[in-house]
């Protein structure tokens, strides 16, 4: 394996010294890292606190540092379990008080990815939850205007743990030439090459004994250097259904699950019966007897559309692709069908 990246948190640290307000330390918690966040943002009246990427890779470190397991103990996926919940109700509850950066989140659909580093750059975050292919781009685009730090994972209960990416140089198992192909990986994967290799293209190493030892990074800036270092420290860190999750061939899967859901939870659009169970299936329209699809389609309406959606045990108000909720009424005088573009009448 030629380099690593791992999820992880960017500082401020300019805003913090501004706001005189001590820096959470190495394995201060997420509530302790918001309740921080939060003091700098109004004493320097910063606008974000907090923010995270949009994506379920990003939020899968925490998780799993909530005690989150993700697989089941006979290797089957089990996404959601009581650590996962937990990390997810803090993030959207963080996100409508205004402690995490919401815009972040619900200004895409789908799984759409979403980044906040322009708004780090632009200094109106105080604390950023990325990763360490951030570095670079921060230490050319921040320059002087303020200093900034990696200060890794917040801990949760189970443990303190980002998620691993990585990038890795392998060999065909049908080559004409095993041994010559044999003789390459010997040679990067060698001590003196592979630290070489990472430290000109500043990058986190791969190699558990030279991560250990440290690199100088002498092409990088001061504090992208310190940024780079850090990152190698906080490998140590990762917890091993962090690695588990990376190394699942299905993933994305339950990455774009995850987007989905917890921005539909952060917008409201989650719906459920009175019975607190989500409604198996709902028609749409006054007496059209139209079929829409599983629960999850009542929250993802494509269109604006007035009039209620009548489920089994109770009465749902769709949203519309403007964010904006339209009032339930007793009668809707037309229909839309999925994916139309056409504005229906009430």
């Amino acid at each position: 394996m030629p380099q690593l990246t791992i999820t992880g948190g960017f500082v401020n640290r300019t805003l913090f010294e501004q706001a005189k307000v001590e820096l959470p330390g190495p394995q201060a918690s997420w509530d302790e890292w918001a309740e921080a966040t939060r003091k700098v943002a109004e004493a320097t009246q910063t606008r974000f606190p907090m923010a995270i990427d949009r994506t379920g890779h990003r939020v899968a470190g925490p998780a799993i540092s909530y005690g989150a397991e993700i697989f089941a103990a006979d290797g089957t996926p089990a996404l959601v379990d009581d650590g996962f919940k937990t990390l997810m109700a803090k993030l959207v509850a963080w996100m409508k008080d205004g402690t995490m950066a919401r815009d972040v989140w619900v200004s895409q659909g789908g799984a759409a990815y979403q980044d906040a580093a322009q708004e780090f750059i632009n200094g109106r975050v105080v604390y950023y939850y990325s990763g360490s292919w951030q570095t670079g781009r921060f230490e050319k685009a921040i320059g002087d205007a303020f200093d900034w730090e990696v200060v890794g994972s917040p801990c949760g209960p189970a443990a303190c743990s980002g998620m691993p990416g990585d990038a890795a140089l392998v060999a065909f198992t049908r080559t004409a030439a095993p041994q010559a192909a044999a003789k390459v990986l010997d040679f990067f994967a060698s001590e003196p090459v592979h630290a070489q290799l990472v430290e000109r293209t500043k990058k986190v190493p791969a190699h558990k004994g030279i991560a250990a030892k440290g690199l100088a990074y002498q092409d990088a800036g001061p504090a992208g250097c310190k940024a780079l270092q850090a990152w190698a420290r906080r490998v140590a860190e990762i917890a091993p259904a962090a690695y588990a999750c990376r190394d699942y061939p299905l993933n994305r899967v339950m990455f774009n699950a995850t987007t989905t859901r917890v921005t539909q939870a952060i917008v409201g659009a989650l719906l459920r019966r009175g019975d607190g169970q989500a409604p198996d299936r709902h028609r749409r329209g006054r007496g059209s007897g139209q079929e829409v699809g599983e629960a999850a389609e009542c929250a993802r309406c494509p269109r604006p559309y007035r009039g209620r959606v009548s489920c089994a045990r109770t009465t749902f108000w769709p949203i519309s692709w403007t964010g904006r909720w339209w009032p339930c009424t007793a009668a809707s005088a037309g229909t839309a069908s999925p994916g139309s573009s056409s504005r229906p009448t009430s």
